[in-house]
């Protein structure tokens, strides 16, 4: 049965209508495993762990009244955007759901309500924009924008105009934009009032935008800095930044920050625009028992979402990617329910419910890597195998190395 499409402030919300019950998964083991981890050198160590501290002291500190995390940043040859997909609006009576595709509770107070139902990230041509702030300016300006771009226009010059052409803002219809792409100078990354003076700039590695307390954009930025330091592959670090800012969704109530739900990524280099690959998340207690499935996808530009949490399938869209929603629709709904149950994605992300610990297994063929199997019915359902060695490091929560106390605990493991 077609699902309706839910449109609202320039986007479009699919939700199936389907419940399914949370897989359980025994815990088989195999053997073998191989793993490299990046948090290794003392100096990274000690600078993840100065964040750390100062997050102790400074957790209380007032975020910035703007929905949304939002951020970009560039390698020697890509320019990547990663954001949440949570929405804010003014309060209201929900209808349904109630939580985000990681479990998350909505959040509502007397004056807004939070959940997850935006895709922020827009293409256009080759060149990616991110927003945060109020989600009709931000439309405008990307459609004008869209309008207005041609081969050989000067991407600053377009997003200028874009950007006069839609005002005044004030505090109610502010915005926030992150631009990313390829010209013959290489990689560029721009933001528009990402430090609230309503002007563009040209960054060198690093923007950021949102609503978001403090220390999250530092262990952000202390974090990319780091794996671009350590030769973290282009094809690797949508999946190794979002698997971070997942992990921290589900432990922090992010959604008390306007942030929350789904982290997805792209990408633009001198071929053209990527998407995050197919991500598997799996979200387990201490004992690994019980485990929950949130499998990730984005086709055509539409992000599409399968939980065993919220017990439904999601697609989030925006009106700047797909004009004819019913269209895509009717091409890629079948595939994702086949997609889905299958199972199969090419990354696979451990992340524990009860520690900051992280585990990215990037594995093109779950049915025959050393490390995990994945058995399924072909209706949803899986069996997930692990080795020894793998369940041994999923368990291990310790977040001290050296001596020194991590935000957090990364493993990287190439299947």
């Amino acid at each position: 049965m077609d699902t309706p499409f839910l449109k609202r402030n320039g986007f479009f919300c699919l939700i199936s209508l389907v419940r399914e019950k949370a897989p359980k998964f025994p815990t088989n083991f195999l053997t073998g495993l191989a793993m490299g981890v990046y948090l290794s050198t003392s100096s990274d160590v000690s600078e993840l762990a100065a964040y750390c501290k100062y997050f102790c002291q400074n957790q209380r500190k007032a975020y910035r009244d703007r929905m949304t995390y939002c951020l970009g940043w560039k390698s020697q040859n890509s320019v990547f955007i990663v954001a949440d997909t949570a929405l804010t609006t003014e309060a209201y009576k929900p209808t349904g759901p109630f939580v985000s595709s990681f479990g998350e509770v909505n959040y509502s107070s007397k004056d807004t309500y939070v959940r997850e139902a935006l895709l922020k990230i827009c293409v256009v041509g080759k060149i990616i924009i991110g927003f945060a702030g109020n989600v009709n300016t931000a439309f405008e300006i990307i459609a004008v924008f869209k309008q207005l771009i041609s081969s050989n226009s000067s991407v600053h010059e377009v997003l200028e105009k874009a950007i006069r052409s839609c005002g005044p803002y004030s505090k109610k219809n502010d915005v926030e934009l992150i631009v990313g792409y390829v010209d013959k100078n290489g990689p560029r990354l721009i933001s528009y009032n990402h430090d609230e003076e309503r002007s563009i700039h040209e960054h060198d590695q690093f923007v950021q935008v949102g609503s978001i307390a403090s220390y999250y954009p530092a262990l952000s930025e202390a974090t990319i800095k780091m794996f671009l330091k350590g030769k973290l592959p282009d094809e690797n670090m949508l999946a190794a930044i979002t698997a971070i800012l997942q992990n921290y969704g589900i432990l922090d109530r992010l959604m008390k920050m306007k942030v929350g739900g789904v982290f997805f990524g792209i990408s633009v280099n001198a071929t053209g625009v990527s998407w995050q690959e197919d991500t598997s998340y799996f979200l387990y207690p201490p004992d690994l028992r019980s485990l929950q499935h949130i499998s990730v996808v984005a086709r055509d530009n539409v992000l599409s979402v399968s939980s065993s949490l919220s017990g439904d399938k999601r697609v989030f869209m925006n009106t700047i990617n797909t004009t004819n929603p019913e269209k895509w629709q009717a091409r890629w709904i079948p595939r994702l329910k086949r997609k889905f149950n299958s199972g199969q994605s090419i990354f696979y992300t451990f992340l524990s419910k009860r520690d900051r610990l992280i585990t990215v297994i990037k594995a093109p063929n779950p049915l025959s890597n050393k490390y995990f199997k994945i058995h399924a019915d072909g209706m949803g359902k899986f069996d997930l195998f692990f080795s020894p060695e793998l369940m041994a490091m999923l368990k291990n929560p310790n977040v001290v190395e050296k001596g020194i106390s991590l935000p957090f605990r990364f493993n990287w493991i190439s299947a």
